[in-house]
This record gives structure tokens, sequence and C-alpha cells, in this order.
């Protein structure tokens, strides 16, 4: 019996020993860092500028009647610098845009010491303080709109408006200006200096009442003005079509009245 169990003890054994040396064996883990080189594309770029000569016909100014032409300059015999006509100093306006541009209420010949009427019918002093103006009807600016006596009214309150304006001393005497109506005026002083201001009544041009409301913080394109004058009207749109017509010329520009 004992012989038998120690036989049996010795196949188990036997057996182990086999089986253990068929076992597959676990696989050993290496982890290991491979460093791969990546490769870079350089790319060159390169600006290239090709100019070509081009012709260029050169376009002939707009020629306009003799007849209907008025060539004008600047101040002083300069260029024009502007079509302000209420630019004062050396950028003085164009010669000739106040009275044949912009006109005025009358004309006044020197030889004779008379004022004739122009945009004015007539006008009268009613009493010592009081200046009545009528308009010739029908009066038009350049763009069809009516020229009346609101415009008259806005044009001399300018120099009660802006200290800068030439005829701005006018108003120390000046109480008002009343637009009665579309072609009548009143004028109202106190102690009126009567030489002074029938000087500016043929000096002191007439502009729409509507160029204030559109360009009044504008300056001139071609000349700014100065601070003080920056927001005087300039308008050069709308210009009275009266008896006086054609076209102002300057540096092949042209602006028509």
């Amino acid at each position: 019996m004992r012989k038998l169990v120690l036989t049996t003890l010795s196949v188990f054994l036997l057996a182990s020993l086999i089986l253990s040396g068929c076992a597959t064996p676990t696989p050993a883990t290496i982890i290991q860092t491979v460093e791969v080189p990546k490769e870079v594309r350089v790319v060159e770029t390169q600006q290239v500028v090709v100019t070509q000569e081009v012709e260029v016909t050169p376009v002939p100014p707009k020629s306009y009647p003799r007849n209907e032409t008025l060539y004008v300059s600047g101040a002083a015999w300069g260029p024009v610098s502007t079509w302000n006509p209420y630019q004062p100093g050396s950028l003085a306006n164009a010669t000739g845009i106040i009275g044949n541009v912009y006109e005025l209420l009358f004309t006044y010949d020197p030889l004779s010491a008379e004022m004739t009427p122009w945009l004015a019918e007539e006008g009268t002093w009613s009493d010592p303080n009081t200046y009545e103006v009528t308009l010739r009807s029908g009066l038009t600016w350049s763009d069809g709109e009516p020229l009346t006596a609101a415009d008259v009214k806005f044009s001399f309150e300018l120099g009660q408006k802006f200290a800068a304006m030439w005829y701005a001393n006018m108003w120390r005497y000046l109480t008002g200006v009343e637009a009665v109506d579309d072609t009548h005026l009143v004028f109202t002083f106190t102690d009126p200096l009567y030489q002074e201001f029938e000087n500016n009544l043929y000096n002191i041009p007439i502009v729409p009442s509507t160029c204030g409301k559109t360009a009044r913080k504008r300056r001139s394109p071609s000349a700014p003005m100065k601070i003080r004058l920056a927001r005087v009207p300039i308008c050069t749109k709308r210009t009275p079509k009266t008896a006086m017509s054609g076209t102002a010329m300057s540096n092949g520009g042209a602006t028509t009245f």
C-alpha cells in the first residue's frame, strides 16, 4: 500500500514537471522612446510687380462761347483761392465774384456819384431812421428758385451774427431788417451813418438764405478759411440769374451764373 502511494505521488510529480516545462512563458514588456526626425518644408515667396505704360489721351477743356465767358483771377493777380464772396484778406475771393456772380442791391457810378438799382427796384428813406427797399419782381437764382427779401435779410444779418464779417460794424446803428413780403424790406436805425450804409448797399453780396443752413460748418474746398470765419456760409451752386448771365472761368474750371 505504501509503495502504491509513493508510486502515485511520483507519477503526479513527474506530470507536473512535464506540464510546467510545456507552459508558454510570459513575455517581458520593454518601453523605449525613439526620436523620429521631422521633415520641414521651406517655401520661398517672391513678389513681382509688373508695370505697364499706358498712353493717356488728354481731354480738351470744355469751350464756352467767348461772348458769354468772363475770365477772372484771384486776389493780387494770383490764382483763385475761394469762391466765398465773404472771404477777406490774403485769401480774398475771385475778382468779380462780388457783383458778377453774387450780385448787389445797387451799383455805383463814381463819375456821377449816383447809385443805380440792380437787384433792387428802388430804395428810399421814408424817415431819418427808416430805409425801405423794393426788389425787382421775377428775380431767380441759377437753379430757378426765387430770390426774395428773405435772402437779402439773411445776407445783411450775417454781419450781426458773425463779428468777423467786414460789415459787422454796421450793426452798431442798424437795429433790424424786416422782410415785409417777398419783394419789400424795411431797415430800421438809431442815429444811422448814411454814407456808410449806402456804401454797403452796393458792396454786400446777396446769397441764398438756404445756403447758411446747409453749408454753415463747411470750409472752402480750395482754401481752408481761418477759424473765425469757418462758419461763414459758402454757396457756389446758387447764384442770381438776373440781367447778367454767363460763365466765370478760373484755372480750367467754370462756375455758371
